[in-house]
């Protein structure tokens, strides 16, 4: 069992991709979190820019987690000539193994609500959902 102590942010970054289930692209990991947030009303000490939503301190985390081995950058093709790379992330087994340990914060069914309607309207679908606090 690995055990490691994560900030919220940090632990916001793993359940997210945890409940996403596959790699992200890293801009749409951006756009999933703000939404996030504004669903779940957490307070984080993020900041978002532009449209897409963007944040620095989202990049940081990103890249303190793949230096710790809890996240994963993967490059793949783009769908144009322009965009030969994309990159995104993906949650590690090591990743996974941390989250494990760490005691769940209130907020996890929430997100993997929020990845059900995302996939659902993906498929022209319409999933009910009700809010708990």
């Amino acid at each position: 069992m690995v055990s490691l102590m994560l900030d919220d942010t940090s632990y916001l970054l793993l359940v997210t991709l945890k409940c996403y289930g596959r790699p992200m692209e890293r801009l749409s990991l951006h756009r999933h979190l703000y939404r996030i947030l504004e669903r779940t009303g957490l307070k984080l000490d993020l900041k978002f820019y532009g449209k897409p939503p963007f944040s620095p301190q989202v990049e940081e985390k990103v890249e303190e987690l793949v230096n710790k081995g809890l996240l994963k950058k993967l490059y793949m093709v783009g769908p144009l000539y322009t965009e030969l790379y994309r990159e995104y992330v993906r949650l590690t087994e090591k990743g996974r193994e941390v989250l494990d340990s760490i005691a769940p914060k209130g907020f996890e069914k929430e997100i993997e609500q929020y990845f059900e309607e995302v996939k659902a309207k993906g498929k022209g679908e319409r999933v009910e959902h009700s809010v708990q606090h």
